[in-house]
């Protein structure tokens, strides 16, 4: 029992040697790319995050209060967000915000 056992404990080591073998010689070689260094890109800092803060809001609160086009092509147009609340519980297009 000991030499059979001893045998298939042999046997599976050979299988896994021969297969890392075969399996080493399949594989590509790595090309110069594929190894060369990344050297990732500096970050973007805020210089001044409360100066961009107001322009984001700004800029939001101009997109939610004003009309204007969405699609070059004049197909969507873009509604203050007043006008639309008003319009959506079931005023009057007529009625002024």
């Amino acid at each position: 029992m000991a030499a059979t056992t001893a045998i298939v404990v042999g046997i599976v080591f050979w299988m896994t040697w021969r297969f890392d073998i075969s399996r080493h010689e399949t594989m590509s070689r790595l090309t110069p790319a594929e190894t060369a260094r990344v050297v990732p890109p500096a970050p973007h800092l805020q210089r001044n995050p409360f100066a961009d803060l107001a322009r984001v809001q700004s800029r939001e609160t101009r997109l939610l209060t004003s009309y204007g086009w969405i699609s070059a092509d004049h197909s969507l147009a873009r509604i203050p967000i007043d006008r639309a609340m008003a319009l959506s519980v079931g005023k009057s297009l007529d009625a002024s915000p």
